[in-house]
């Protein structure tokens, strides 16, 4: 068990689990709470003109998918973690708030290409991936299945990220 890096890492014979908290950008968690007030005023203040006009509808809505950006961003941060499990056949990538979430299962034979790629997690980075101070985009550990390119590992620096992968590649065997 492997404890100074924040992933949990349980590798026994039969699988490898990783269990990665998601990284707590407290700058970010606290600037969306504060706003999310500011949300709660213009929505309760505004919800009584729905359906009034056409602008006050769409802004509603508009307003409302916002809100609950800011909240699904808040909760992945606090309590968000990604579960990645290998046994003989598969790879179970699981990336879910309090136990709910997505799980893609990909079978160990079909599995190339284990990396790690550089991720520019700075707030204020010119880069295409800017979701990354929300905790959510790209992760630096890459596994390509098929035609498609799986990511994990956000929270994770450099050193943890390839040692990750080394773990991977050898329960993979490849």
């Amino acid at each position: 068990m492997l404890d100074n890096g924040k992933a949990k890492i349980d590798d026994t014979f039969n699988e490898l689990k990783i269990e990665i908290p998601t990284r707590k950008n407290w700058f970010v968690i606290t600037f969306i709470f504060i706003w999310m007030v500011g949300w709660y005023m213009g929505f309760t203040s505004a919800i009584g003109s729905f359906g009034e006009n056409a602008f006050m509808t769409f802004w509603l809505i508009g307003w409302t998918v916002g809100g609950l950006s800011a909240a699904y961003f808040t909760l992945w941060s606090l309590f968000g973690k990604e579960i990645i499990l290998i046994d003989y056949q598969y790879m179970t990538i699981e990336k879910s708030i309090l136990g709910i979430g997505t799980k893609s299962r990909l079978e160990i034979t079909e599995i190339r290409n284990v990396r790690y790629e550089f991720v520019d997690t700075s707030m204020f980075a010119n880069r295409r991936n800017n979701m990354t101070s929300f905790g959510v985009g790209t992760g630096p550990i890459r596994i390509d299945y098929g035609l498609k390119t799986f990511s994990f590992g956000l929270s994770v620096e450099e050193a943890e990220a390839n040692y990750i992968v080394e773990l991977i590649r050898k329960k993979i065997k490849k």
